[in-house]
């Protein structure tokens, strides 16, 4: 699967927008080039490579942002296919990607995903307990994560109401269109 392109248009910080898919590419060639990697982002006190986007991060105060979503890409992808099924770069907003979990019971959409995104938007605080459940549930259901850089940009202007309000119209946009998933 090919980079993004939707990173560049997102932000006004061309800067930015490029540390983010540095620190994606970086998570992706380690992931495919060395199986202990994703279980070492997990734990504890996990390592501090000198990456080009994880310097940025460093250099404007947002490591935990670069950091909390490392650790959300290790969840997802961690002993699983997902990489070679739906690539590594992620499609789509926070909201987009828990829309696919939407499933269709008896003629009405079911609320889980719809009670995930309430959890998600509703925090001022980075959500990251909501963002791994998120990510657990998309990666236990078979379903297409976010688009990691794109969700890098969106956690650093946290809780900017344009960014709230892209991934709630993202979500019911997207969960009015027929899941090809579910």
């Amino acid at each position: 699967m090919t980079q993004p392109e939707s990173v560049q248009d997102q932000d006004q910080d061309p800067e930015a927008a490029e540390a983010a898919l540095r620190t994606v590419n970086w998570l992706r060639g380690s992931a495919q080039n060395d199986p202990a990697f994703l279980p070492g982002l997990l734990r504890k006190g996990a390592f501090a490579p000198l990456v080009d986007g994880l310097e940025y991060a460093r250099d404007t105060g947002c490591e935990d942002v670069y950091w909390g979503v490392c650790k959300l890409f290790g969840h997802y992808y961690r002993a699983s296919d997902h990489g070679q099924k739906f690539g590594w770069y992620g499609s789509g907003s926070m909201g987009a990607a828990v829309s696919r979990l939407t499933y269709w019971r008896s003629g009405s959409l079911g609320r889980g995903p719809e009670l995930y995104l309430g959890a998600l938007i509703r925090r001022r605080g980075l959500p990251w307990r909501e963002l791994t459940r998120a990510c657990e549930s998309l990666r236990k259901h078979d379903r297409q994560p976010p688009e990691w850089s794109r969700l890098i940009l969106d956690l650093t202007h946290w809780p900017r109401p344009d960014v709230i309000h892209t991934w709630t119209a993202d979500f019911y946009f997207h969960s009015k269109e027929p899941n090809p998933y579910a």
